[in-house]
């Protein structure tokens, strides 16, 4: 898991320069800007990659999410409940009946980036 923290996203945005992404999903999602998108897009050469944004506050919000591999979306863009648990799915996390894959991987540890920051 790499939290997109406002360093990382200057550190891409600077470092990003060059052609839009191929097959661009800027503006589906808040942060996934064509930097970010052909930096995640390269990770994925290697490894399957999920892209997840959500946004929580008193029981309202959203879950976005997309998977990539070998430089292309395999899965989504995704929108609404359950974006986030499918793209999980997708990278192969398995769960005990009745539990969220969200859960099963502890993305439920914390409710903020800032959370996630401290921790590393």
């Amino acid at each position: 898991m790499v939290p997109l923290s406002e360093a990382l996203l200057r550190e891409i945005q600077r470092e990003g320069n060059g052609a839009a992404a191929t097959g661009g999903l800027e503006g589906v999602f808040e942060f996934l800007t064509s930097a970010v998108e052909r930096w995640v897009r390269e990770l994925s050469k290697s490894a399957t990659v999920a892209y997840l944004e959500t946004e929580y506050f008193a029981g309202e919000g959203f879950e976005r999410s997309a998977v990539f591999r070998d430089a292309n979306v395999i899965l989504g863009p995704l929108d609404g409940a359950g974006a986030i648990n499918r793209a999980l799915l997708a990278l192969g996390v398995t769960t005990k009946p009745g539990q969220e894959a969200f859960d099963a991987v502890g993305l439920d540890r914390h409710r903020s980036l800032d959370e996630w920051l401290s921790e590393a």
